[in-house]
């Protein structure tokens, strides 16, 4: 088990501030049941980052300081016909631009600058209706993600790099029977991602690294490829008015298509902290008027730590028990136990890809808990 070094000899101090503005017309079209939506969101953030030296967990000397302005404006549009009477078609538009402007405020720093993005994405969705009670669905949607700052602004060899752009498609079916006392959601999803920034190494090249060129060094590229699929589902049936079950089932196959970084090649490897099945089954009791008591176990595979899949963890079920009572109307009473049986696990751990991989312990576990409150309205 290791803890960060950082995290005992320096000290973040944050002062973030957020104003987000949204605007949207909407006009109904008798032709075809036609809706359409125009609108803008607006979104202004500050953000000064101060980094301080910490001697026997006392704030010592000024290490780094940022004062950073990000703007991002996006115009949008999204139009649904009806072409059918049970198909319902909705395509959108959005172009993205955002502007992030970094002042550095460092001890001798230096490493002011501005980037500027934009981006016009789209997506697709249709939904068919089976009949009453069952329903076909498909979207297909682009999206994109920035860069972080360290490696376009503020990091050793920083370069300016494009966006992640990625693609998903997703198909499903969802829909109640036995009036409604069974239901189910069911959906395949593909996303792959591309220009997925990794770290290379310089090799002594001062043309790729003009700040450090050793060969540890390394620099920010724009060159994995990642893809997630899997199916998600979920389902629940009420037994009767006094028992009900339900689970949600997650299979995820996430791999590397195209990975190779600074510490080796992993193309085909699968991503760490990622496992494959996720199984969550609750079953619910009413034995009496007002009385409602409900067991969770929730369930992961085992995962790879680390991104050359060589060191493994698997998680131990987690059980919960909630309970609520209405006394009255206006009177209600809850229990919640969690970790019931106490267990001992990691929330999520990750570890190096050498020969003998050191694992890192992160956000440690959550142990048994017994919380109860009271709802009360007048």
């Amino acid at each position: 088990c290791s803890n960060s070094v950082a995290s005992t000899q320096r000290e973040t101090q944050l002062d973030y501030r957020n104003r987000n503005l949204r605007g949207v017309f909407r006009q109904d079209f008798g032709w075809l049941d036609g809706r359409l939506y125009l609108g803008v969101d607006a979104i202004l953030s500050t953000e000064d980052d101060d980094t301080y030296n910490r001697v026997d967990f006392t704030r010592g000397t000024l290490r780094d300081a940022y004062h950073l302005q990000e703007k991002n404006i996006a115009p949008f549009a999204e139009l649904s016909l009806s072409p059918l009477d049970k198909l319902r078609l909705t395509g959108g538009l959005r172009y993205e631009t955002f502007k992030i402007d970094i002042d550095d405020r460092s001890p001798g720093g230096d490493r002011d600058g501005v980037r500027e993005y934009n981006s016009l994405i789209a997506k697709f969705g249709a939904t068919y209706e089976l009949n009453q009670d069952h329903r076909l669905w498909v979207n297909v949607s682009e999206g994109y993600y920035l860069p972080n700052t360290s490696q376009t602004l503020t990091g050793v060899n920083a370069r300016d790099l494009p966006p992640e752009d990625s693609l998903t498609y997703q198909v499903g079916l969802r829909g109640a029977s036995l009036d409604n006392l069974f239901g189910y959601d069911a959906a395949f999803y593909r996303t792959t991602i591309k220009g997925q920034g990794l770290n290379l190494l310089c090799g002594g090249d001062a043309t790729l690294c003009p700040e450090v060129a050793t060969d540890a060094a390394t620099y920010p590229a724009a060159a994995g490829e990642v893809r997630y699929q899997g199916i998600e589902t979920s389902a629940f049936y009420q037994i009767s008015e006094a028992l009900r079950f339900s689970f949600a089932y997650t299979y995820a196959r996430n791999e590397f298509v195209d990975f190779v970084d600074s510490s080796g090649d992993y193309s085909g490897n699968f991503n760490a902290q990622s496992p494959k099945h996720h199984l969550n089954a609750r079953v619910q009791i009413r034995p009496i008027a007002g009385l409602q008591a409900e067991i969770e176990a929730d369930y992961l595979s085992a995962y790879f730590t680390n991104t050359a899949n060589t060191d493994r963890y698997r998680r131990p079920v987690l059980t919960n028990l909630h309970a609520s009572y209405e006394v009255t109307p206006t009177l209600k009473l809850h229990l919640s136990i969690l970790n019931l049986f106490d267990v001992r696990y990691a929330d999520r751990i990750s570890a190096t890809n050498e020969a003998l991989p050191v694992r890192t312990y992160n956000e440690g576990h959550q142990p048994f808990m017994l919380r109860a409150g009271i709802t009360a309205r007048w």
